[in-house]
């Protein structure tokens, strides 16, 4: 498995505060190959928030295609991409992997999406955990577009997919850890489970995703459990 790691030369200053922002020229190539994409050794200790910050002009950000299973995506700072993540390859982590090392740095802050912070589209066996998705890096200020979605999971192959805490795990990851901090901004959703299929409200249980799993997270709460 490849690693993209984020080692910045120290002759290149930050903007004062800690993070660095990156602003693609063109759009970022599609990962077709299993890649580790990881900012979590230049976290910004001080705000205690990722120190890499990619920042998008309406395109697509980060995108999981055929063969990239068993990619990861852990400890960077994505806003205003259409997409800020797009999965359509089976076993993708979005966020902490619970290994002890870096599980605290390894959290996405996912915001400012015009259509999703990140879509699981006919893909299996994905999970999302530890992550701010709609919000800021302080987990509690909302920041998510009008009529975009935090999490949107879509297809009847959509199977399988892990959104929060993974039951039985809690010894070596606490729920804190793997708990995603979730707004989403007027009526849309924070999460939304569907099928394209026309008949699905039929009960076709066959055209929905099955065995997707939400636990643990804070949906519409900040970080502190109250805001």
């Amino acid at each position: 498995v490849d690693t993209i790691r984020f080692l910045i030369d120290p002759a290149f200053a930050d903007d004062g505060s800690g993070q660095w922002e990156i602003s693609p020229e063109s759009p970022l190539p599609t990962v077709g190959d299993p890649l580790v994409i990881s900012a979590a050794e230049v976290w910004d200790v001080d705000d205690d928030r990722p120190g890499i910050h990619m920042t998008g002009d309406s395109g697509d950000g980060f995108v999981f295609g055929a063969g990239s299973t068993g990619s990861f995506l852990q400890g960077l700072e994505v806003s205003g991409f259409a997409r800020g993540v797009m999965v359509m390859a089976d076993g993708i982590t979005i966020g902490t992997d619970c290994d002890v090392a870096f599980d605290a740095r390894e959290r996405n802050v996912i915001y400012d999406s015009s259509v999703f912070d990140i879509r699981i589209e006919e893909a299996s066996e994905t999970l999302v955990r530890g992550n701010y998705l709609g919000v800021r890096s302080d987990g509690v200020t909302a920041e998510s577009l009008s009529g975009s979605e935090a999490v949107s999971i879509f297809g009847a192959e959509a199977d399988d997919n892990t959104i929060g805490y993974v039951e039985g795990t809690s010894g070596v990851c606490s729920l804190e850890l793997q708990r995603n901090i979730i707004g989403a901004a007027g009526d849309v959703s924070g999460i939304r489970i569907e099928s394209g299929a026309p008949n699905i409200e039929d009960g076709d249980a066959l055209l929905a995703p099955d065995n997707v799993r939400v636990s643990g997270n804070h949906i519409g709460i900040g970080v502190d459990g109250a805001s």
